[in-house]
Formats: structure tokens, sequence, C-alpha cells
């Protein structure tokens, strides 16, 4: 067995450094990943059940307005969209199909593209601006979209689902087109909204 040389290391450690940035810059991007990793691509419609294994997903709406009150809280707590822009809520039902009680999938790096060809995250409540108590009108606490966070750590049972909602603020002259996100970090589904 003879001695590695020099310039034998050199080479192993430089494609071993350009394989990890090929690895890092794939995996940074939303619904990029090579066939060998598993990665694909789901496009999907509103409406329709997208199915994963044994899990069905479903895009069952959008809702869209300038108050937000969160299910869990009283109706004095509630947060409005920053000047110029709108909350939009997308609601979400996951549908378990196996035969047996499962740990919800994980859904994650939720974006939501306009029609502008913009993209913007996720947020939660707290990141809105809260309307103080003594501005809180009749019409503010009837206008405010009743917000229910989907759930992302519990088990469901054979045949059941949950539903919930996913958060954005963007601004009031953008159409919201596609919902993207991924399911457990492998496969990204696409839906359109129009």
């Amino acid at each position: 067995m003879g001695v590695v040389g020099y310039r034998g290391l050199t080479l192993g450690a430089l494609v071993a450094v350009i394989l990890l940035v090929s690895f890092l810059l794939t995996y940074s991007r939303p619904g990029v990943g090579p066939a060998f990793f598993g990665g694909r691509t789901i496009e999907a419609e509103m409406g329709y059940i997208v199915r994963i294994g044994g899990w069905g997903i479903v895009v069952d709406g959008l809702r869209v307005g300038k108050y937000l009150r969160p299910a869990s809280c009283c109706s004095l707590i509630i947060y409005r969209a920053g000047s110029g822009s709108m909350i939009v809520l997308a609601e979400l039902e996951v549908i378990n199909f196996e035969s047996e009680v499962k740990e919800i999938i994980k859904l994650d790096d939720f974006k939501l593209l306009t029609a502008r060809g913009r993209s913007y995250e996720r947020i939660y409540p707290c990141m809105l601006t809260p309307v103080p108590v003594m501005n809180l009108s009749g019409g503010v606490v009837e206008e405010a979209i009743e917000y229910r966070e989907l759930p992302t750590d519990l088990a469901i049972a054979s045949g059941e689902s949950v539903k919930g909602h996913v958060l954005f603020e963007i601004p009031s002259d953008e159409e919201p087109r596609r919902l993207i996100f991924r399911v457990n970090e492998r496969i990204v589904v696409s839906v359109n909204l129009s």
C-alpha cells in the first residue's frame, strides 16, 4: 500500500468541499432536491386532496381581511395587519388514511406566492400589531377573522383529520396565487389558489 501524495489529498478535500457546498445550496431552497434523495414536487388545486403515503392534505380555502382574532383567546385580543397590508389565512386539513393512530406528518416552510411573483413567509399572530382594547369597536370585532393555528405536534386517529390555518401578511394590492410547503422535509406541495 502506497502513501497518498499531497496532491491526491488536496484534490480529495477539494472534491469534498464542492460536494458539501452543492448539497447545501440544493437543500437551502424550497422545492429543490435531487431524485436520489426522493425529493419531488406535487402540483395540486385548492379543494383537492393531495395523498402522500397514508396521509391526505387539503387546502380548503383562503380568507382575507384586516383583523385577526385567535380562537384560543377571548374576543378582546385582536391583531391587525400593518398599514397597506392584509391578512391571508390558508385553511388546511390533514387526514389520516392509515388504519392506526399516527403522529401528524411534518408540514413546514410555508410560502405564499402572489400574482406578481413575490413570495411571503408564514407568520404568527404575535408578529402582527395588537389592537388596543379601547379601540375595539363593534365593527372591528365583527370584521376580525377567526384564526386556529394548524396543529403540528399531535397524533391523529385512523380516518380522522385536523384543520387549522397558516397565516400570512401581504401588501393589500397583491393577489395570492399559490401556497407552497414541504411535507416531511422531502416533498414539496404547490397548490394553485386561483
